[in-house]
């Protein structure tokens, strides 16, 4: 509600709750009765009057700002989906939510990783399997098997926690940059409006 029509709206607040004061009360026969007033208020009508009228001319603006003016609808995806797709599927929340190449991206990242995780895991299975852990040489090697594995395990888990980040992200914006991209607004060379896209 306006400013203007809170104005409007407090004193008819006041006036009716001050209208049981002006009204006439029926009191029991043993009660004097008090002098009170009957006639109308002519305030009381025009401010009633001047309301009515305020709320008929703002619906009237309302329904034709609403047939002149269309808001594009915002599209939305379930976060909750977008996440759970990323988090099994490399890739899955961006694809989802329409980032392709994005998608791509961490798909290759989530696979090559991943890839590597196994294969220093399998060199370091294979290294373990009667090795004579009493040579330094053998536990050097074991431990560089090991450590790579690890560290190729934390940065595909950085990624796979990346892409759930990136697709809750996207999942809560989409929509917004398609509506971000379409404008209307007033012509710059000449009388009118001009409705431009971005690309």
């Amino acid at each position: 509600m306006k400013p203007q029509g809170l104005l409007l709206l407090l004193p008819l607040v006041f006036l009716v709750a001050l209208q049981p004061l002006y009204a006439q009360t029926e009191t029991a026969d043993d009660e004097p009765s008090l002098p009170v007033r009957t006639e109308p208020i002519p305030a009381l009508d025009s401010l009633r009057q001047a309301q009515a009228d305020s709320t008929q001319n703002s619906t009237q603006a309302d329904t034709l700002q609403a047939d002149t003016v269309q808001v594009p609808s915002v599209k939305k995806k379930s976060v909750g989906a977008a996440m759970l797709l990323s988090t099994f599927i490399p890739g899955g929340g961006q694809f989802y939510t329409g980032h392709y190449i994005k998608g791509l991206l961490i798909t290759w990242g989530e696979i090559t990783l991943g890839y590597f995780t196994w294969q220093e895991h399998v060199k370091l299975q294979n290294a373990l399997k009667g090795a004579d852990l009493s040579d330094s040489l053998v536990v050097k090697e074991i431990d560089s098997f090991r450590t790579r594995r690890n560290s190729f395990a934390f940065f595909t888990g950085a990624v796979i926690v990346y892409a759930v980040a990136d697709a809750y992200v996207d999942a809560h914006m989409y929509g917004f940059a398609e509506a971000q991209r379409l404008t209307v607004g007033p012509s710059r060379e000449r009388l009118g409006l001009e409705i431009s896209y971005k690309f």
